[in-house]
């Protein structure tokens, strides 16, 4: 698996630093392992295994998220890439000890994140958040960000709704969560779209009755103007499962 040294440090030194600043009173923490298989995709190899390694946590002024994508971590048909992303917001709720109570707004939040591959892109986002009260939903959140690629000196916007909804068929715990991510045109990136839903069976609890544990199930990507490169867009199913520590 490789991964270039600048790249691996700078992620893996931002999730270090938010678990660090979480460990001040960490109320609820999910690292999470997912596997997927996919094929007919664009812009490289068509058909690819990629692991995901993600982290998220609620400490006591705000939230913490990231995660790590190792593309054909085992080399069986194609280079190892590794892209990454971390984020970190603080909470109104908490700094100002606000209750928003049973009203459509659940909490706003300031933050800003990195996104980079271990090639040569490097992006900055920064904005604002907001959490809305949905029922059903462990959360709903929008994205409202700018989006500074520095790759070129054209600051644009990126949008992102991202949700989690758990509901039974009959006594099995399904699962179905992901985003939707809206990038502006920049420099010669053309506007894009990005969408990567997961409709998850809860096996864990099927089985051995360990909710939240092991899942698998779907995952949908949708990617128009991938990269920024106009027309070459993806529409790829892809196997999952998922686990938990």
């Amino acid at each position: 698996m490789s991964c270039q040294r600048g790249f691996c440090s700078l992620v893996l030194g931002s999730l270090i630093h938010s678990a660090a600043v979480s460990a001040v009173e960490v109320e609820w923490s999910h690292t999470e392992l997912q596997a997927l298989q996919g094929r007919h995709f664009e812009l490289g190899t068509a058909q690819r295994t990629l692991l995901t390694l993600e982290h998220a946590d609620v400490w006591t002024y705000g939230v913490n998220f990231g995660f790590l994508d190792f593309t054909e971590p085992f080399g069986h048909s194609g280079e190892t890439d590794t892209y990454g992303e971390v984020y970190s917001w603080l909470s109104y709720e908490k700094v100002m000890g606000h209750d928003f109570g049973t009203g459509l707004f659940d909490d706003i939040r300031l933050g800003g994140g990195m996104q980079a591959d271990d090639a040569a892109f490097r992006a900055y986002l920064y904005g604002t958040t907001l959490s809305f009260n949905l029922p059903g939903f462990d959360f709903f959140t929008l994205d409202l960000f700018a989006f500074d690629d520095q790759a070129d000196s054209e600051l644009t916007y990126a949008v992102t709704p991202s949700w989690r909804y758990p509901f039974k068929l009959g006594s099995q715990r399904f699962l179905f969560r992901g985003f939707v991510t809206f990038t502006g045109a920049h420099g010669a990136a053309a506007r894009q779209v990005s969408a990567q839903p997961q409709l998850l069976w809860d096996v864990g609890a099927a089985v051995w009755g360990q909710e939240d544990k092991l899942l698998m199930g779907l995952e949908y990507q949708h990617y128009r103007n991938k990269y920024g490169v106009a027309e070459v867009n993806e529409h790829n199913p892809e196997i999952m499962l998922s686990y938990t520590f």
